[in-house]
């Protein structure tokens, strides 16, 4: 199943913002040696595809819930 195509390139501050999320994430995910799956697993079996594709940057927004849900799967607080 594809995504559809984001629409926010146009957006500098919105793609800013997704531009940095997704750096971030991937940068937790690595910094705790954590797979994909792992984290898909930890964070109440989240979709893989949607760790993806957050990861780079194929998902513009996500919901406070998906946020949480990422924080618990490393063992962090929202917050954080």
């Amino acid at each position: 199943m594809s995504r559809a195509k984001v629409e926010y390139q146009d957006r500098h501050d919105l793609a800013e913002a997704v531009r940095r999320r997704a750096a971030n994430l991937l940068r937790v995910r690595t910094e705790r040696k954590m797979t994909v799956t792992a984290l898909a697993l930890a964070a109440d079996d989240m979709g893989r595809s949607y760790i993806y594709d957050m990861e780079n940057g194929r998902v513009a927004l996500a919901s406070l819930r998906i946020l949480d849900r990422l924080a618990k799967g490393f063992g962090m607080q929202s917050h954080e």
